[in-house]
């Protein structure tokens, strides 16, 4: 078996793992608990029910853990096609590269 294919089943894997052990994590949270609390955080408010669902309900450190991890991973990701078209393309982007000391 090649090494795409074993890196392909790996994230495979992972990613299946990761799907179970998150719907077991949220099974109690259904959608007439979350209305139950929604209903008594801010009563008809939707200014406080935004606040009240951003700052302290459970789903809030999920969802901005969930978002700095996106944003984390988009600019580590964005740097590093940089990176490697600067260094690595072997054209007059390879030879500025080196005029400049990138690589």
């Amino acid at each position: 078996m090649s090494k795409f294919v074993t890196s392909q089943l790996v994230q495979i894997g992972l990613s299946s793992l990761e799907m179970f052990a998150l719907t077991a994590s949220f099974w109690a949270y259904t959608g007439a608990c979350h209305r139950a609390r929604v209903a008594k955080a801010g009563e008809g408010q939707p200014k406080a029910i935004m606040r009240k669902v951003l700052t302290t309900l459970p789903e809030a450190r999920s969802a901005w853990l969930s978002a700095l991890f996106v944003l984390v991973y988009v600019g580590v990701e964005y740097v590093l096609i940089i990176w490697f078209t600067i260094c690595f393309q072997p054209t007059t982007a390879h030879k500025i590269s080196r005029s400049i000391g990138i690589c």
